[in-house]
């Protein structure tokens, strides 16, 4: 029993870990609802995301917890500006308790902006202990009873008046689960469906049966109670999902919320009475209005009436102006507005064919449908450039021509005088002038290695006011072999924009030019464009040494050359060859080839005189590139110059510096050992031979770095000679002042022993004296 138990509470538990859900975005043809309940998070018990599921399957949800509600933070201010309708169920305990004032104050406000609210499960409670806010005083949706839960598995469906009942028959439906709360004593409802029991605890109601589904509608709301906790769809006789949702498309639409203003009318003439009707689903009283004329002045309504019926007439004047009238009715915070036209004539625009040249037919009649033909009209058409063309002296019934030059919308504005009153008028239409596109290049030159594998370009411009969409292009001629896709559509092209066609194409090996046309189709209109693929594969140059390093003496001369070979499919012309870098200065290109043949080899050479060159550094490196431009592609060789200067004189003076340091050696091997700094002078020697030998060979560079190395070793030589020669004088007056220091203190020994012998004789022998000297 306890494995049972066990594997129950990790299926629950597995079962409400899955129903977390993520935020669900709101696409624009769905109306929005506001779930709020006491989770503050996507994950939720398996009743409430019942809910929650179905009702996703029709709307964007907002999730809000109620906490956020209660202290009407930014989430929930935000939710409720952009929803329609708010859903509330599952509340947590202080929802219902302490927090209910909070809450519903906050709740109130969704009441009050046209909003629909539909209260679900236990957001239904009203009883003594836990008290819910959801038909208290803040609503006056019911009255002060006690509201218990009901375990009941049957309810009915007592009235079906109602577009959210019509559909369903008068009877009894099953609930197989959860729990219903219904209204104990709703206040000014319509009670859709029932269920019996005692919820109050003090007897059953004389009929017996409590509302579970309720809806009150107020001039600013909807708002609808619906006690069932949770139940199951999949069972025959149950109550399905329909109700619910025909409940959340009601209170959701706000179509129909507010208060109806009519007229007898929409056109009237000056003079005529405008009768005013206006019908409110609930009753109102005090009603404020006021009718706005085309030229802002403002007149007052006088409304009469009562409950849901009221109205009022306004008497136009003769002399009133012509043109559109606003008749605005406010109740408390809703205001209607409705317009009607004062008009002495009736003016028939008709427009035929809209591209380029387009027909606009008049035709204009009196109010009472009398043909008009006597009277003096202007006609005014503007293109959406802000072009625009006038025709004068028009009569009662006539026609223009008007060409399109631009693609877009255009305005046709009619005036007359008619009995010394100026009559005007407006109407618009989408014309389209000629299409204005065009395809670059006409001949389109692709080169590639790869004849299976052709790509290419085109560009479609748009020079026209219209954008241009489902364009058809077919490809005809001897270029429709080669195009893979030889018809197509394209979705969109802007007015005044570009399309980049991207060609791919399979073609033979033959090269050589094949024309055709590229016809582009759009509604009635067909432009052809002469098209040409120019198939020529492509040169390839290889250059022979990839790059050049070489050195010279100051005032030297030297000739140097590069090889070129083209393994490409076709020749090679070469544009320009060109000395880029600090070597241009001592270089200058000699010979050079105009046009290399496929699997030919050309060369490049180049003349360098640096007898110019003064530089006082003993290597100079100068660096710069050979640069190759051909048709197909341009190629980069780096080439870097060393100059060297007087490499000989420099050895020869390094010869007399290190004659020079054998003489300092031969002098400190006097006082000190110097076999090393010996060994070093003579390394240094060596290394001038070497860098001797490297200048014989020409390798100049390499006897130039060797020179400066060897310079660079016997200055340190110098220091080390000196520094050795200093270290063993310091140690000749050391050993020096330690052995006259030693002398001195044999020299005070001998001194101390000497008095120390005669001062202990003269102790010895004082007795003796003293006895002598006495006899």
């Amino acid at each position: 029993m306890k494995r049972i138990l066990l594997a129950l509470l990790v299926a629950q538990l597995f079962m409400v870990a899955t129903y977390a859900i993520s935020f669900y975005e709101n696409p624009t043809s769905k109306k929005s609802i506001v779930f709020v309940s006491k989770y503050d998070s996507s994950s939720m018990d398996s009743q409430t995301y019942q809910y929650f599921r179905k009702i996703r399957e029709n709307y964007s949800v907002y999730l809000v917890g109620d906490g956020s509600v209660s202290s009407a933070n930014s989430d929930w201010k935000s939710a409720l500006n952009s929803s329609d309708a708010v859903f509330v169920t599952s509340l947590s305990s202080n929802a219902l308790t302490t927090g209910r004032d909070s809450f519903c104050r906050e709740l109130s406000s969704a009441l009050n902006m046209t909003k629909g609210v539909v209260f679900a499960g236990n957001s239904t409670i009203f009883d003594n202990e836990s008290m819910g806010c959801v038909y208290t005083q803040y609503f006056d949706f019911a009255n002060k009873t006690n509201n218990t839960r009901i375990t009941q598995r049957e309810v009915k469906v007592i009235s079906n008046s109602h577009e959210i009942s019509s559909p369903y028959e008068i009877r009894t439906y099953s609930v197989l689960q959860g729990r219903i709360y219904p209204v104990v004593d709703p206040n000014k409802a319509t009670s859709l469906a029932a269920v019996w029991g005692d919820p109050d605890g003090s007897g059953p109601k004389p009929d017996g049966y409590y509302p579970f589904l309720n809806v009150w509608r107020g001039l600013t709301y909807k708002a609808a109670s619906w006690g069932i906790e949770d139940y199951a769809i999949d069972c025959p006789g149950c109550l399905d999902w329909g109700l619910l949702n025909r409940t959340l498309a009601w209170v959701s639409d706000k179509s129909d919320i507010g208060f109806n203003v009519s007229t007898n009318k929409e056109i009237f003439m000056p003079g005529e009475e405008i009768q005013i009707s206006v019908a409110s689903p609930v009753d109102i009283q005090s009603l404020e209005g006021q009718i706005v004329y085309p030229d802002g002045k403002v007149k007052s309504l006088f409304l009469t009436g009562s409950g849901k019926s009221w109205g009022s007439i306004y008497l136009l004047d003769e002399a009133d102006p012509l043109g559109k009238y606003e008749i605005s009715v406010r109740y408390g915070s809703v205001v209607v507005k409705r317009n009607v036209e004062v008009k002495l004539l009736k003016v028939e625009v008709s427009i035929e064919n809209v591209t380029e040249s387009v027909l606009i037919k008049f035709e204009i009649w009196g109010m009472q449908g009398q043909r008009i033909d006597e009277i003096n009209s202007s006609v005014k058409v503007t293109g959406p450039n802000g072009n625009y063309t006038t025709y004068l002296n028009q009569k009662g019934r006539f026609n223009i021509t008007y060409n399109v030059s631009n693609t877009g919308w255009h305005t046709v504005n009619f005036q007359a005088n008619y009995t010394g009153r100026k009559i005007e008028g407006e109407t618009s239409f989408y014309g389209r002038g000629r299409l204005g596109l065009a395809v670059t290049p006409e001949t389109i030159v692709i080169k590639t290695a790869y004849p299976a594998n052709m790509t290419g370009t085109a560009l479609i411009t748009n020079s026209g006011g219209e954008k241009i969409t489902n364009l058809t292009v077919e490809i005809l001629g001897e270029v429709e072999p080669l195009f893979k896709n030889k018809s197509f559509v394209i979705p969109s092209i802007n007015s005044k924009g570009n399309y980049t066609l991207r060609l791919n194409l399979s073609v033979p090996d033959e090269q050589r030019v094949y024309k055709g046309v590229m016809k582009l189709s759009y509604l009635d209109q067909v432009l052809e464009v002469p098209v040409s693929v120019e198939l020529r594969y492509p040169s390839s140059i290889l250059i022979e040494p990839a790059s050049m390093d070489f050195s010279l003496l100051a005032g030297q001369k030297k000739t140097i050359g590069f090889d070129l070979e083209n393994s490409g499919k076709s020749a090679a012309k070469i544009y320009n060859i060109t000395l880029l870098g600090d070597l241009t200065s001592w270089g200058e290109i000699v010979e050079k080839p105009k046009v290399i043949e496929q699997g030919d080899h050309g060369a490049v050479k180049m003349f360098f005189d640096t007898s110019s060159f003064y530089g006082s550094e003993l290597l100079t490196t100068l660096s710069g590139s050979l640069v190759i431009e051909t048709e197909d592609e341009t190629i980069t060789a780096p080439i870097s110059l060393k100059i060297a200067g007087d490499v000989i004189g420099k050895i020869n003076g390094l010869y007399k510096d290190l004659g020079y340091l054998n003489g300092r050696l031969e002098e400190v091997e006097r006082i000190a050992d110097v076999k090393d700094l010996y060994e070093s002078l003579s390394n240094l020697r060596a290394d001038l031979e070497t860098s001797r030998n490297y200048y014989e060979s020409g390798d100049y560079e390499q006897s130039a770095l060797l020179v400066q190395s060897v310079e660079s070793s016997a200055a340190s030589l110098k220091d080390s000679i000196a520094s050795r020669n200093e270290e063993a004088v310091k140690k000749k007056q050391k050993a020096m002042t330690m052995a006259i220091l030693v002398s001195l203190a044999i020299v005070a020994a001998l001194v101390g022993y000497l008095v120390y012998r005669k001062r202990r004789a003269e102790q010895e022998f004082r007795p003796v004296y003293k006895k002598w000297t006495r006899k």
